[in-house]
């Protein structure tokens, strides 16, 4: 036996926990006592001089109720000895025989809620001190009363063997609540919780109640106070269901939810498709990656009955089969929803969903779309001329879709051009800072490591990824070159790119900045790990080559892969003709344009130079004020450009990126700036104070020469 002498921190008289680690810091045993966590299946405390023992050295049942008791007799560095006082002994032993029996939540109308206790000892209880709650925190405690209603029904707060006790909503001020909520039974102080019930869907007018064989089930016929009867009053609910194969690609399964004599809406549905993948959609479309045999099962539901039907199917891919504009085939596969990221550290405007392509072939997603609600409304629409790589991936920022990611509860669809639903999938709680991912085998799976526009991984080995021998190649790379060869890059090579800064992180967004050479790319760092930066600096960057939306990304690991080689210089932005605006080679980077406002809305401007319209997009960081424009006005536009649902804007990246050509009014007017008349004035004052200023300070110098010449002379 090894002794703890005086623990640190002390223990709790109440009720504590006390937990043996080793040297790894790994959990190797536990004990819980008192009313330490609400005190459910902890062991009993100690009053004075007592300890809590285990029962039998040595042994452990994980079950600190049933493994540790009082003792009278404190046995350090000894083999331990229970010997219980016969009033802690009595005390104990009511634990297990006062229980929860039923439960009435949604009562029919003018009734009233109850929360029914049984005693199955041999013995009479009084629960004076025994309190009631649910997962509000509301409690009701009985309180020890003589010949006074305690209960409705009752005078007593002792509950005989085989006997009942009732505590109402009303006269315990506990609702209930009827979708799903916990009901907890708590000793007096010192015992702590001794049962705890929970249930989900309420049904009018039903109880929830524990039959003879110890398990809890709906029941249409509540008995407060008497024996419960389990009678059902419905028929047994049925499950089944139908599914046909996509005949072009033979990966993709359309299932139906057969419901006969129900009304299937008032239903919940859940299906498991064999590989990992799962829907609650009563008639889903399911896209397997491989070939083989699958065993789907649907579970139907409403919240009182359940059924289960299970099928399996034969899944065959169709070889030959070629990408085509209305169809989500690619050489044999599907395009899927692969990984999302719903609650990350810091903005929610990082959020972002990924898309793959896991064909070899790539596939034109113009005209499909994607979004959180079934009926696709709101659903961002891919632009046209967007293709997928075959094995590439596309990444949506919530900048680009305006798509804002429920934490709780959230469903996403995605549709083929011809609004045929080609894959969705759902999570009930978001894990900040964590990716939904799509694994194969394994199904959606929350990973402590996301990778956008990279291959999913489980663990955080993002530095360790390898090129994908069969990624092929993407649009042809914009400034970037494969380390160590001379041939194009492809999606998630690891490449290594010089490129001037033309925006610094956190303008823009503040996961990545964007650098150009021959033309722009964004520089990602998950983390936001970015080495101190200034625009027109030449930086060395190496990372992963990856797509944003129709941009050029480079995924970086730390602020180490990004080394600054030569200090600012000046930036010259690009002026592009009406051809080269609508070039896709050209985004991300450093462009001028000039035009007209047409339209002031918002964040945004709407500029017109006779040729073509341009947005200017202004970001709230970027610490420009829009209200400052007017209709009408000529404004020279610097900035990155990007692409957002398929149209073209120039983002701006400070006040000095907007320069006022001609107001409505007048002209020659550059905001923030004084015409050249004026400044010519300011000069020339400034000059004639200079020379006064300075001819002063020469007539003090001389005065003072003067006057120490005057005192010498003086002296002599």
């Amino acid at each position: 036996y090894s002794i703890v002498e005086k623990p640190k921190g002390g223990l709790n008289n109440p009720g504590d926990i006390i937990s043996l680690l080793d040297k790894n810091d790994v959990l190797v045993d536990e004990v819980i006592y008192g009313d330490w966590a609400g005190g459910f299946r902890n062991a009993s405390t100690a009053t004075q001089s007592f300890a809590v023992a285990r029962k039998l050295d040595g042994y452990n049942s994980r079950n600190n109720s049933e493994d540790f008791s009082v003792t009278s007799l404190p046995t350090k560095g000894l083999p331990n000895i229970i010997s219980m006082p016969a009033e802690e002994e009595k005390k104990i032993s009511v634990i297990p025989k006062i229980f929860i029996s039923e439960i009435y939540p949604n009562p029919d109308t003018g009734q009233d809620e109850f929360v029914e206790l049984a005693n199955l000892g041999n013995s009479s209880i009084d629960i004076a001190g025994w309190s009631v709650s649910d997962e509000s925190g509301k409690a009701f405690v009985v309180a020890k009363c003589e010949n006074q209603e305690c209960s409705k029904g009752f005078d007593s707060t002792v509950i005989e063997p085989e006997g009942f006790f009732l505590v109402y909503g009303k006269k315990s001020g506990i609702a209930l609540n009827n979708n799903n909520d916990s009901v907890f039974l708590s000793g007096p102080a010192g015992m702590g919780r001794v049962d705890e019930v929970s249930y989900e869907k309420a049904r009018k007018g039903w109880s929830y109640a524990k039959s003879d064989n110890g398990k809890w089930d709906w029941t249409s016929r509540a008995t407060p106070g008497s024996a419960n009867s389990m009678m059902a009053g419905l028929k047994e609910l049925q499950a089944d269901f139908e599914c046909a194969a996509d005949k072009h690609t033979g990966l993709s399964l359309a299932c139906s939810a057969l419901i006969a004599g129900e009304d299937g809406d008032r239903l919940d549905y859940f299906w498991k498709f064999g590989d990992g993948g799962t829907s609650t959609l009563k008639n889903p479309i399911h896209n397997y990656s491989t070939s083989g045999a699958f065993k789907v099962s649907l579970a139907i539901s409403d919240g009182i009955r359940k059924a289960v039907k299970e099928k399996r199917f034969e899944i065959v891919s169709q070889a030959g089969t070629v990408a085509s504009e209305n169809s989500a085939i690619g050489g044999g596969s599907l395009i899927r929803i692969n990984e999302i990221m719903p609650d990350p550290e810091g903005s929610d405007d990082e959020e972002w969903i990924e898309i793959y392509n896991g064909s070899d072939a790539a596939v034109d997603i113009s005209g499909w779309r994607i979004g959180d609600r079934e009926d696709g409304s709101g659903a961002y629409v891919f632009p046209a001329g967007t293709w997928l790589s075959g094995r590439g991936y596309f990444l949506l920022d919530k900048d680009e879709s305006r798509i804002s990611l429920n934490n709780k509860d959230e469903r996403i669809f995605l549709w083929d051009k011809a609004g045929r639903l080609a894959g969705e999938t759902s999570y009930t709680a978001a894990k900040t800072g964590k990716s939904f991912s799509w694994m194969s085998p394994g199904g959606w799976i929350w990973s402590d490591e996301p990778t956008p526009g990279m291959e999913n991984k489980t663990t955080s080995a993002v530095k360790n990824l390898k090129p994908s021998p069969a990624t092929k190649k993407t649009t042809a790379p914009k400034i970037v070159k494969k380390t160590g060869t001379s041939a194009a890059a492809k999606t998630d090579d690891r490449i290594e790119v010089e490129g001037s800064v033309i925006s610094l992180p956190g303008v823009l967004a503040s996961q990545y900045f964007y650098i150009m050479g021959k033309s722009g790319a964004q520089v990602y760092s998950y983390r936001k790990e970015f080495p101190a930066l200034s625009i027109g600096d030449v930086v060395r960057v190496r990372g992963r080559l990856s797509l944003a939306g129709q941009e050029t990304r480079i995924r970086t690991d730390s602020k180490n892969d990004i080394r600054v080689i030569r200090k600012a210089h000046v930036l010259i932005p690009l002026r592009l003709s009406a051809e080269d605006f609508e070039d896709d080679k050209y985004l991300g980077s450093l462009v001028e344009y000039e035009g007209e406002i047409v339209q002031r809305k918002g964040s945004s401007l709407y500029l017109d130079d006779g040729g073509i319209e341009m947005l200017a997009y202004i970001k709230k960081n970027a610490g420009i004020k829009a209200s400052q424009f007017n209709v009408g006005d000529t404004v020279r536009v610097i900035g990155v450009l990007n692409s957002s649902n398929g149209q073209k804007r120039i983002l701006p990246r400070s006040m000095e990126d907007l320069v006022l050509i001609k107001t409505a009014k007048a002209e020659g007017v550059v905001l923030g700036d004084r015409e050249e008349a004026a400044w010519e004035l300011d000069r020339r004052n400034d000059k004639i104070s200079l020379l006064s200023y300075l001819a002063l300070v020469l007539a003090a110098i001389i005065a003072m020469l003067m006057f120490k010449k005057k005192k010498v002379a003086s002296k002599g």
